[in-house]
């Protein structure tokens, strides 16, 4: 698990999501700490990102609605 001061609560997801950048993150913890809040950000909508292309390991009617630029 990553040091840092943010938070992710990373919810029922296992395995490793992979960022725009390449960089790697294993959200099978219920948390992981990173460095900074674009980390955070950046994890928080591959792990919502995950969820539209497998489905939602517990939440059948979960919907990902990707943020607006």
């Amino acid at each position: 698990m990553a040091s840092g001061t943010f938070a992710v609560i990373t919810g029922p997801i296992s395995g490793s999501v992979t960022l725009p950048d390449g960089r790697e993150f294993d959200v099978t913890p219920g948390f992981i700490m990173v460095d900074d809040q674009s980390t955070a950000d950046a994890v928080a909508a591959a792990i919502g990102e995950s969820h539209a292309a497998n489905g939602h390991p517990t939440d059948p009617n979960f919907t990902y609605v990707p943020k607006e630029d």
